[in-house]
């Protein structure tokens, strides 16, 4: 079984996912295998990080399983 959590991120690393949602802070440790989405296209934990950087805002929407790792980040 999977959750899903809608939020604005806000600090990634190639382990790690912080995001905010609801005025709470959650962070998650990601899947080995974990899957990027961005603006509609596969993509990589790394472009994900190098775009966040740039100072982009992202909205994502997480899926988390069972073992509270995070599974795709869209």
């Amino acid at each position: 079984m999977e959750d899903e959590y809608n939020g604005t991120l806000t600090r990634l690393t190639s382990k790690e996912i912080e995001f905010t949602a609801g005025g709470d802070t959650y962070k998650y440790d990601l899947a080995d295998d974990v899957d990027v989405e961005v603006d509609g296209k596969n993509s990589t934990v790394d472009k994900l990080k190098e775009s966040f950087r740039d100072g982009v805002a992202y909205v994502v929407k997480i899926d988390v399983d069972r073992d509270d790792e995070v599974t795709e980040i869209i």
